[in-house]
């Protein structure tokens, strides 16, 4: 699938659809319970390629997982991906951002934060069964979306 991504860098978030719950393990963070529903994943990209190599990386599946999200990725659909470009490593205010956002919960805390130097509580947001994306989109100020099949 080719997406009309920057190969800038920027911030990226990842908009996915978990349609059962599921059991699983999180590399060294251990094993956990997800629920079915909406969840969100903020991260940067500032290496080789920017945010559309690091989507591409999400997008397919990992044989060997690296980051947290690989190891929850094979039970998930991305359905949107939300990004800006830019230089400035601001993940985390877009964290604590959509931490502000109704419904939004941590339930695996350090899920995708463990290198963060601003006290996430997680890079993954979990929104329940009823998500409304356009709303997310507003209250983070209009990012840029591409929506994925």
């Amino acid at each position: 699938m080719t997406l009309a991504l920057p190969t800038t860098p920027g911030i990226y978030g990842l908009i996915f659809w978990l349609s059962q719950d599921c059991h699983t393990r999180i590399g060294r963070l251990g094993t956990y319970n997800f629920p079915a529903g909406w969840y969100g994943y903020w991260g940067s990209a500032h290496g080789p390629g920017g945010i559309a190599a690091r989507v591409r990386h999400h997008l397919s599946l990992a044989a060997r997982p690296h980051w947290h999200l690989d190891f929850l990725r094979p039970y998930g659909h991305i359905k949107a991906v939300l990004f800006e470009t830019g230089s400035d490593r601001l993940e985390c205010p877009w964290v604590h951002q959509v931490l502000t956002f109704p419904s939004a919960q941590v339930l695996v805390y350090g899920f995708g934060s463990q290198d963060c130097s601003q006290n996430c509580p997680a890079h993954l947001i979990y929104f329940g069964a009823s998500f409304d994306l356009h709303a997310l989109t507003k209250h983070l100020g209009n990012p840029r979306i591409i929506f994925i099949n």
